[in-house]
């Protein structure tokens, strides 16, 4: 690996500083780096030299390919990519954590309200890559990241996209992904949808509960039949279960897709339901995410951002309904590389508003949570301005009732630096602002 470190480091000297190797799979090595010019630390996935031909260039090419359209604050960023001296690489944000696998190998299990709380936060990003049309199929804990106290989807080297008539690119009779968490028709080679990561992510959560898979005391995966069910989880796990978190988990892990959630926003749903039924305390990390790490992974949240909704949630009722408020980039004007930066300051906006108290940040611009119809839209722009050397932005922001174009409450422009620091205290000011602005309104639906 010494030789793979100095080939990296030479071939990436101009755009950035090699700093260690920090992993390495059967494909591809990680390496965390430091990127000077914007003076923050990125991971560099570098696909091993031996393998840079045929199938394995394809699958990384893809992998790239399809989480560069995906920009979801659970879901890790593709930053950029390239080939430079025979190295192909592309660029994430360095994510100071851990995976759930490591958490699973340390502590065995994980408490039932940080297990729900990770699964709503895996299905949020489920639910905005199938509305991409495009199906994980290889959820399973090695792939997702925790920082922080959020998690976090890696890996879509084996996605694939749905076509218009609801089929996929997969060729049948190829079994493709992790047999322990594949669902049985992922497992025979047959088409999939969404629902396989559905089936998948109850596998996870199963496991994160109890600390062993759903169906462990079988001798192969394959070996299961279809009148086979998934036993409660409370049968195997050392936590107390209640019944409702039980039978969340036996649907996901249903034979036939058709007995399962139907979609990952409704098992979302689901998900938070049963927090709340049962009085599940939330496992949101409050305080400040670390600038070195989680705190870039809004990254790709920029992009031109065609449909522009960001995703937080509101967890534990207050003594009447929050408001529903979507959070759209209306406009980013500036260099392409620094979209990056502004997917920080709307990650952090997107966060720090889900936690003000009366509010709720929502993904469906027509329902929210209970049946609950949007009240508010925050539509906010950036402006980036390098022509003095530095690093600037102008932010302006726009909070008006949904389905309205009449203004309620209006930032014309604010200054920032472009720093992590000056970002998350821009993003929290503006919070602070956009809250303070949907109280005086008192809404009657609160």
């Amino acid at each position: 690996m010494q030789d793979l470190f100095l080939r990296v480091r030479e071939a990436l000297a101009k755009q950035y500083d090699i700093r260690r190797l920090v992993g390495t799979g059967g494909m591809a090595a990680v390496f965390e780096a430091w990127d000077p010019l914007l003076a923050y630390s990125v991971a560099i996935k570098v696909l091993k030299p031996a393998l840079a031909t045929g199938v394995p260039r394809e699958r990384f090419r893809r992998e790239v390919a399809v989480a560069s359209k995906l920009h979801h604050p659970h879901i890790v960023p593709i930053l950029t990519s390239g080939e430079i001296a025979g190295v192909v690489y592309c660029v994430m944000p360095f994510v100071s954590g851990e995976s759930l696998r490591h958490r699973l190998i340390r502590d065995q299990t994980v408490p039932l309200a940080e297990s729900i709380h990770i699964a709503a936060e895996i299905a949020s990003a489920l639910q905005y890559a199938h509305g991409h049309r495009i199906v994980h199929r290889d959820i399973k804990p090695e792939n997702i990241l925790l920082s922080e106290g959020h998690a976090l989807v890696a890996d879509f080297g084996i996605a694939r996209v749905m076509l218009d008539d609801g089929s996929n690119l997969t060729i049948t009779g190829t079994a493709i992904g992790t047999p322990n968490y594949m669902s049985p028709e992922q497992a025979t080679g047959n088409k999939v949808d969404g629902r396989t990561d559905i089936y998948s992510l109850g596998c996870v959560l199963h496991e994160m509960i109890a600390g062993t898979q759903p169906f462990a005391h079988l001798p192969t995966p394959y070996a299961r039949t279809p009148e086979e069910r998934a036993k409660p989880v409370s049968h195997y796990s050392p936590q107390h279960v209640p019944q409702v978190v039980d039978e969340l988990i036996v649907k996901t892990l249903e034979w036939q897709a058709d007995d399962r959630h139907g979609t990952a926003a409704e098992l979302h749903n689901a998900l938070i339901n049963a927090q709340q039924a049962t009085g599940l305390p939330s496992a949101t990390t409050t305080g400040r995410r670390s600038t070195r790490g989680w705190a870039v992974l809004g990254a790709a949240a920029t992009g031109v951002l065609a449909a522009g909704l960001l995703v937080s949630r509101f967890v534990g009722p207050p003594a009447y309904a929050p408001a529903q408020v979507a959070v759209e980039l209306a406009s980013f004007n500036g260099p392409a590389r620094h979209r990056a930066l502004a997917g920080t300051f709307s990650d952090d906006l997107i966060r720090a508003l889900g936690q003000s108290v009366g509010i709720g940040v929502m993904t469906d611009t027509a329902t929210a949570p209970g049946n609950r119809t949007l009240d508010y839209v925050l539509s906010w722009t950036m402006q980036v301005d390098t022509s003095n050397g530095a690093l600037d932005a102008q932010i302006s922001a726009e909070l008006r009732p949904s389905g309205s174009t009449e203004a309620l409450w209006t930032l014309p422009n604010m200054d920032v630096s472009m720093t992590l620091d000056d970002l998350s205290d821009a993003s929290a000011a503006l919070a602070r602002d956009v809250a303070a602005a949907i109280r005086a309104e008192d809404h009657p639906k609160r």
